[in-house]
């Protein structure tokens, strides 16, 4: 009861690390999202270019739906790959921190950090990260940009709009990134990988493990093939520890993952004479063994439909949002149903809807909404953070890491 408790209790603090680590990158996602599609230099290029002006406002509106569209696509799967890595690395962690304890007696304190957790490892790990804020994201920015042009083909910017047009213009969108996302064996590093891959995302999101492109903590950790920590320190707690989690929730998929994980990761981990001697005790972790069990985790069926629900439900925070845009500036208290605002003059937007070219402006805006965060006040980080799904998804995650004991 008090080792589940403990469990508990560490797995609530590093939640609350990877919601810390999401905020710190949202500056930066918000401002390669607006540099790649740079609406201010079309605004610009309105007044010098006269003549080209339809030519131009149909290019806004194209780079309006992108920026909200990869808006949500790109803060959903930042949201979830740290929620993995975090608790890829607090499990492992908590591992090695049991496993030192109890082989104190046996093998020495340098011995035992040679084969466990070290701070080089764990800043390595949790840097690779930035391949998606670089190759991944520029990846997902691309299939995005393909499909809302093909979308958006015959799309006038005299056509009149409804909030539910622009919701099933939105959903098509989505839809089409996902088959191309599953279907596209371009995203990997060669046939072979995209053969082996049965993950939608796993390619935007990590570097495949034989890159040479990795950065200079990585290099380091490669090299001494052993691990200054970004988020966990090393009792595997970051900032206030919380309630304890309640019982953990193995799906089917999981289970097959720890099965999985103890028969065929063994072989990727090495273990040194006094390991062995010490019954398995202290496993040598590397960087690489670490990148394919998150590749692994990435790979499951569980992680694509998490991210698919949430792609969903924050498509319909974002359709909430416009709403709030669109809609007349009364106060809701000026009228109660659609015929008394009819009798006040108002103009119902939501059944007539308004030009297209009027949503440029609300859907160009709609980044520097979505890619902050505000406790007090309507958010989409915080809206992601509250999904029972990635909760139950980050658990699971973390469990499998403490089960399978690799």
């Amino acid at each position: 009861m008090i080792e589940q408790s403990r469990k508990g209790s560490n797995f609530s603090a590093n939640q609350e690390s990877c919601l810390h680590t999401v905020v710190s990158f949202l500056p930066n996602l918000q401002t390669i999202i607006a540099r790649t599609f740079d609406s201010q230099q079309l605004r610009t290029s309105l007044d010098e270019n006269p003549h080209r002006k339809l030519e131009i406002w149909k290019e806004l509106m194209i780079l309006s739906v992108c920026r909200s569209v990869t808006s949500l696509y790109s803060l959903v799967l930042l949201y979830m790959l740290v929620r993995v890595q975090v608790n890829v690395l607090a499990g492992q962690m908590y591992n090695s921190k049991a496993q030192s304890s109890q082989s104190t007696s046996q093998m020495s304190r340098s011995s035992a950090v040679r084969n466990g957790m070290t701070d080089q490892l764990r800043k390595a790990y949790l840097s690779e990260m930035r391949h998606f804020l670089t190759d991944g994201l520029k990846k997902l920015m691309a299939i995005i940009e393909r499909v809302v042009r093909q979308q958006l083909k015959n799309v006038s910017l005299k056509d009149k709009m409804t909030l539910s047009d622009m919701e099933s213009l939105l959903t098509s969108i989505k839809n089409e990134v996902d088959v191309v996302l599953e279907g596209d064996s371009s995203l990997t590093e060669d046939s072979l990988n995209a053969a082996e891959s049965s993950g939608k995302f796993t390619n935007i999101l990590l570097p495949n493990c034989s890159s040479s492109n990795h950065s200079p903590a990585t290099k380091a950790a490669l090299e001494a093939e052993s691990g200054s920590d970004l988020s966990i320190d090393n009792s595997g707690n970051v900032g206030h520890v919380f309630s304890p989690s309640p019982k953990f929730s193995i799906s089917s998929t999981f289970s097959a993952y720890l099965a999985f994980r103890k028969e065929s990761l063994l072989r990727l981990v090495p273990l040194s004479s006094s390991s062995r001697a010490d019954n398995g005790c202290h496993k040598r972790l590397s960087l690489t063994t670490l990148l394919l069990q998150t590749r692994d985790v990435l790979d499951l069926p569980d992680f694509s439909s998490a991210v698919l629900e949430l792609t969903e439900t924050s498509l319909h925070f974002l359709s909430s949002l416009l709403a709030d845009r669109i809609a007349p500036q009364q106060s809701s208290q000026d009228y109660q149903t659609e015929e008394e605002l009819e009798r006040k003059g108002g103009e119902n937007y939501f059944n007539t809807g308004i030009a297209m070219a009027k949503w440029v402006p609300i859907l160009d805006a709609q980044i520097y909404t979505l890619c902050k965060f505000d406790r007090h006040s309507k958010c989409l980080l915080s809206h992601l953070h509250a999904n029972k799904t990635a909760k139950l998804f980050s658990e699971n995650v973390y469990e499998a890491f403490l089960s399978a004991n690799v």
